[in-house]
Order: C-alpha cells, then sequence, then structure tokens
C-alpha cells in the first residue's frame, strides 16, 4: 500500500494484494478450488474537517485457474470484476 498526500486535506492511496488458495487434499473434487486472485485499489479522500471527508474509490480484482477465490472476487464468467465507491464520512 501506498499513500500519497498531496495536500494535508487530500490524499490518495494505491493498493495491491494477492491471494492463493492452495488446498492440501489431492482429490478431484478439492484440486479444482486451488486458484489465485490479484486485486487492485485506488481510493481519493479529501477532508472538509477532522471528522468530515469524502472518498471515491475504485478497484479492480482478476482471478486466475481454479474457482476457489472466483466466487469471492470475480464474475463467475469473467474472472474479473471492477467496482467504484463513492461516499462521505463524519465520526461522531
Amino acid at each position: 500500500t501506498i499513500v500519497y498526500t498531496i495536500t494535508p486535506a487530500f490524499s490518495t492511496t494505491l493498493s495491491y494484494y494477492h491471494h492463493q488458495l492452495n488446498t492440501e487434499n489431492t482429490s478431484s473434487t478439492s484440486a479444482s478450488r486451488d486458484g489465485k486472485a490479484d486485486l487492485f485499489a485506488l481510493l481519493a479522500d479529501y477532508k472538509f474537517s477532522q471528522r468530515t471527508d469524502i472518498y471515491a474509490e475504485y478497484d479492480y480484482a482478476r482471478t486466475g485457474k481454479g474457482d476457489g477465490l472466483q466466487a469471492m472476487y470475480a464474475n463467475a464468467t469473467e474472472h474479473k470484476r471492477a467496482g467504484l465507491s463513492i461516499g462521505i464520512r463524519h465520526r461522531f
């Protein structure tokens, strides 16, 4: 994860995660559950005050061979997915 502060009120974060699932069982049903996934995320955060900020986040995930992680991170036929989140946060 890399965080870059552009101004005291505005920062960006770039993250990369790699997940790998290896099953110990060698039966034919569990062998297909092995898999890997790569996740990327970009976040922009602007602080209005100490307690209030807005953010926008884009993430992308892709899975490799096997279906062990595919259901968790990607579309069943595409092996990839992308998402966008926008929000305002106020801490009480």
